[in-house]
């Protein structure tokens, strides 16, 4: 491939492109469809020749995604009223708080989707559907098509209204092209990173439940398998292990500070329901609260150890958890997210921080939670009286050093796909605006 910087410019209703490019609506190059209900008797299928696809199961892939945690056959689709959409279409969360996270998806088989996600069949003779959605994913706010209301939402009928710009045909090959290489290296490491993603769950599961041991033996970590247990109301723990309830172990839980936020960094930075990202804090999705008395800012300042619980959020969000390392140096703790506070004599922070993530992982606040339509609740006496395992306190302190290690394998993988993925958005938006175009060798 050749580049060259474009100076022949036309002005749109979409900002300057290239005099050869045309503007069109999303409607006259795609069709776009929804997702169908997936009644929950039939849900739980983990094999079956349709993949059955839900916004949660779209963490679990990079670019393409051709697999789900639930599946139907032919026989269930008279049942579900449903066809399986095609190879190429693109989709992408349409209702609720997951529209933040402005992912998009293209389908590498045949597959369904719920009615929480829509999606684009692109008419491959007027666009490319790879270009469509690199495009989408680089230069589409989804939180800007959604409606203002309690429970966001696209319309089918903003989608169609929607105005992309097209190079032709030829062009669009090539900017999706050239935009694939970086990805195909992201995908890399996304692999990669969800290896590591995969043995902390085995050892989670291990680890936290007491089947597998920890001890120290002569400086050394020495695992072990357990053989004496004792049954509980809340399963087989090991004989020495105790189940209490989660107050039992706290110094404080409650709800942040309600104050209106801004995001042009005026004031102290406070989290927001976002700032959870990946199961840790994202110090770049905080918002920012000005006018406070230095009580409120003592009250609410976080401190290290301290952990962050999504109780309310959708269904498959709700249960995240993170906890503040102290990093920013200041940060106050805001609305829709609780605030744990371990007692740090009775229970290691990190180590309950990874028993949330393995409790969500067995989807036991599900149990707990309120639901709406599209949202979600757990309230704090629900959460304060939930049963916990509990081993020894340097046992708790082992397994959290041993998951930390693993995390921290994890974390560096994160960090160089990021570095990878800001070099990618920077060429997206050279190419996809047309100030760079991709030539011919």
């Amino acid at each position: 491939m050749k580049f060259k910087l474009e100076t022949d410019f036309q002005e749109t209703e979409i900002g300057r492109i290239p005099k050869e490019w045309k503007v069109m609506r999303l409607g006259d190059i795609s069709r776009i469809v929804s997702g169908y209900t997936f009644p929950l008797e039939m849900q739980g299928k983990t094999d079956g020749k349709y993949p059955f696809i839900k916004v949660n199961d779209m963490n679990s892939s990079y670019k393409y995604i051709d697999n789900a945690e639930n599946y139907v056959d032919e026989i269930d689709l008279p049942i579900l009223k449903a066809r399986p959409f095609p190879v190429g279409t693109i989709i992408f969360p349409k209702i609720g708080m997951a529209i933040r996270l402005n992912k998009f998806r293209i389908l590498k088989r045949e597959a369904l989707f719920d009615n929480n996600i829509a999606g684009i069949i692109v008419y491959n003779e007027k666009a490319h559907n790879e270009y469509l959605y690199y495009y989408l994913q680089g230069r589409i706010d989804l939180m800007s098509l959604a409606g203002m209301t309690t429970v966001p939402s696209i319309t089918k009928t903003k989608l169609e209204k929607l105005l992309i710009p097209l190079p032709p045909l030829k062009e669009q090959e090539k900017i999706a092209k050239t935009l694939s290489t970086i990805d195909r290296t992201i995908e890399l490491y996304y692999e990669e990173k969800a290896k590591f993603e995969k043995l902390k769950r085995g050892l989670m599961d291990l680890l936290l439940t007491g089947r597998i041991r920890v001890r120290e033996e002569n400086s050394k970590t020495v695992f072990y398998r357990e053989t004496e247990f004792q049954e509980t109301e809340i399963g087989r723990i090991p004989k020495e292990w105790r189940v209490v309830r989660l107050e039992n172990v706290l110094l404080l839980l409650r709800n942040g500070l309600n104050a209106k936020q801004n995001k042009d960094g005026i004031g102290y930075p406070i989290t927001r329901i976002e700032t959870i990202s990946e199961e840790k804090i994202d110090v770049s999705k905080v918002g920012y609260v000005s006018g406070l008395t230095g009580v409120e800012v003592e009250k609410y300042r976080l401190i290290e150890g301290d952990i962050l619980f999504s109780h309310i959020n959708s269904l498959e969000h709700i249960g995240k958890a993170a906890i503040y390392e102290g990093v920013p140096e200041l940060l106050l703790h805001g609305v829709n997210l609780l605030l744990l506070r371990p007692d740090k004599k009775k229970v290691h922070p990190k180590f309950l921080l990874y028993l949330l993530h393995l409790y969500r992982e067995r989807k036991v606040f599900w149990a707990i939670a309120k639901r709406a339509v599209n949202q979600a609740s757990i309230n704090q006496t629900e959460l304060k009286n939930m049963k916990i395992f509990l081993p020894p306190l340097n046992e708790q302190m082992r397994i959290a050093e041993i998951l930390s290690i693993v995390d921290r394998a994890i974390e560096l993988y994160y960090e160089e796909r990021t570095r990878l993925d800001r070099l990618k958005r920077g060429l997206m938006d050279l190419l996809l605006t047309g100030r760079v175009r991709v030539m011919e060798e």
